[in-house]
């Protein structure tokens, strides 16, 4: 027998080299001629830097890690229904504000004059109630500042203050 180390020729004749060994291999090989065994072991030193804890430190890492990551996904799921509640009654409540404000504007529009003026002062759009209590049509009064309307009742000063 061959060790690198000499570590089998330390042992007794009738002793077993594997006993005790971490790694261990025995191979019988057919050559021609002749059959022989191949055989392989750990040596003492190489069993010493082996640590039997690391595997099982690796191994509990790999549960906690687990763990920690299935609580996450757990935690992220019930956020996330939870902001799907909230969203939907949010929904609820803007389109029940979306109906009053419709309502509002119904009644806006059916009982006040409404004109709606860029900043230089022209008209850029008006209500029905306008067109009705001013004669004009639809074509008339887009582009054109609130003179138009002017009955001559007030004065300019009254015109110039509003």
């Amino acid at each position: 027998m061959y060790a690198a180390d000499h570590h089998l020729s330390r042992l007794a004749p009738d002793t077993n080299p594997d006993a005790g060994r971490r790694y261990a291999l025995r191979k019988p090989l057919d050559l021609p001629g002749r059959s022989v065994t191949l055989s392989m072991y750990s040596t003492p030193a190489f069993d010493r830097t082996i640590n039997i804890a690391f595997p099982w430190l690796l191994f509990g890492g790999g549960v906690l890690m687990s763990a920690m990551l299935a609580s996450l996904l757990h935690l992220q799921a019930s956020k996330r229904r939870q902001a799907e509640i909230l969203a939907q009654g949010m929904i609820k409540d803007l389109r029940s504000a979306q109906r009053d404000n419709e309502a509002l504007l119904s009644t806006l529009n059916l009982h006040v004059i409404i004109s709606i003026a860029d900043r230089a002062g022209n008209i850029i759009e008006v209500n029905g109630a306008f067109y009705a209590i001013s004669g004009f049509s639809r074509a008339e009064l887009p582009g054109q500042d609130h003179r138009i309307v002017n009955s001559a009742v007030q004065s300019r000063e009254f015109w110039i203050d509003m």
